[in-house]
């Protein structure tokens, strides 16, 4: 026999060689595909096949992840979070001016049960300014944690915010 004789096998790209679809081929490969573990699978979800359990797990940690890239404290279960929204305010969720988001009471605290509400966007916004206010701030300081994204803010100013959040704290705790 002879070793030198090549393989009739074709290559493993040859699929990728050819050229677009027509709109039968792609129907016949999507029948092909249908049922075999492509789209949604209720089944695996940790929520359930409730699609609205489903939809606030994914705000729950789209949430979280936010936060931990902005470096704040999260201490929030999923079950803690659904309990801050109803139907009614869930459906009222939004970016606009009148729809409702999940606000810190006090920002320089972790994300917990006793330090969130739900507000509309326009008294976030101005909780928001008033807490930079608060805190001796300039406008274009934004906190990270203990960190600050831009520029640098002295210690003696660092110190008397810390101080202002501990006072709360002890307020609070009585």
């Amino acid at each position: 026999m002879n070793d030198t004789k090549k393989s009739k096998r074709t290559p493993w790209n040859k699929g990728l060689k050819t050229g677009p679809m027509t709109p039968e081929q792609r129907l016949k490969h999507s029948l092909a595909r249908m049922g075999k573990g492509t789209g949604p699978r209720p089944h695996q979800w940790v929520t359930g096949p409730d699609p609205h359990r489903h939809r606030q797990y994914r705000a729950y940690k789209l949430l979280q992840v936010r936060c931990r890239h902005r470096r704040e404290l999260w201490e929030l279960t999923f079950p803690e979070f659904e309990s801050l929204w109803t139907v009614d305010t869930w459906l009222r969720r939004g970016l606009q001016p009148e729809q409702l988001v999940l606000s810190r009471r006090e920002p320089g605290l972790p994300w917990r049960l006793d330090n969130l509400h739900v507000v509309t966007c326009r008294q976030n916004q101005a909780d928001h300014h008033e807490h930079k206010r608060r805190w001796g701030v300039p406008r274009e300081y934004r906190f990270l944690g203990d960190e600050v994204a831009l520029g640098h803010i002295p210690e003696e100013r660092l110190r008397q915010a810390r101080d202002r959040i501990n006072k709360s704290k002890n307020k609070e705790a009585q």
